[in-house]
């Protein structure tokens, strides 16, 4: 049966101690969760960030707003979405490795249901990011953090008194990886001051 994104998305943020049983027993694969879930959630901040590029600008320095250009913004989103699922992927694989260490299981499939349906609350938070001013908003994509510390101990089974230092080892993996993703997508694509249209 094909997920339901609005349900998902609803249950695992206001029910998630309910929703993570659900999912933990849905049978499914790495496929059908992109497929299904993640490539629509995941557009969803590099889709805020290019409107926002187009219609408002950032605000770099002192000075006006600087705007991209719609071909220098395009290939900025792209490049985020692209490497956003990768990084899904590679992220989950790190839960999977480490979890042994932390007195859990070793779980490919079951690390990447709870890698990427805990990512659900920073995709939906990234939308704050098209109006100027509610960028701060984004902040509540940090409920994910607490999202992924609950469906440790069920997913990877790593002891709940274990699940805080687990979910701040990954927070550090994931962010060395958003660097180094981030940095890439910025090679690639020219930025607010290319003279690309």
């Amino acid at each position: 049966m094909p997920i339901n994104i609005k349900d998902r998305a609803q249950n695992i943020i206001m029910t998630p101690d309910t929703e993570w049983g659900v999912i933990e027993a849905e049978p499914t694969t790495v496929v059908d969760i992109y497929r299904e879930y993640i490539l629509i959630l995941a557009a969803i901040p590099p889709v805020a960030r290019f409107l926002r590029g187009l219609m408002f600008g950032y605000h770099v320095g002192p000075g006006p707003n600087v705007h991209f250009g719609a071909f220098s913004g395009l290939l900025g989103a792209i490049a985020a979405y692209v490497f956003s699922l990768v990084m899904i992927y590679v992220i989950s694989l790190a839960v999977s490795y480490l979890a042994p260490n932390f007195g859990g299981v070793r779980d490919d499939l079951q690390a990447f249901k709870l890698t990427a349906y805990a990512y659900t609350p920073a995709w939906l938070a990234g939308v704050f990011t098209l109006i100027p001013g509610l960028g701060f908003l984004g902040v509540l994509g940090l409920y994910g953090l607490y999202l992924f510390y609950l469906g440790a101990p069920r997913f990877v089974k790593v002891p709940r008194e274990r699940a805080m230092a687990f979910t701040a080892v990954i927070v550090v993996v994931t962010i060395v990886l958003g660097f180094i993703a981030g940095g890439l997508a910025y090679m690639l694509s020219p930025g607010p001051g290319s003279a690309m249209p």
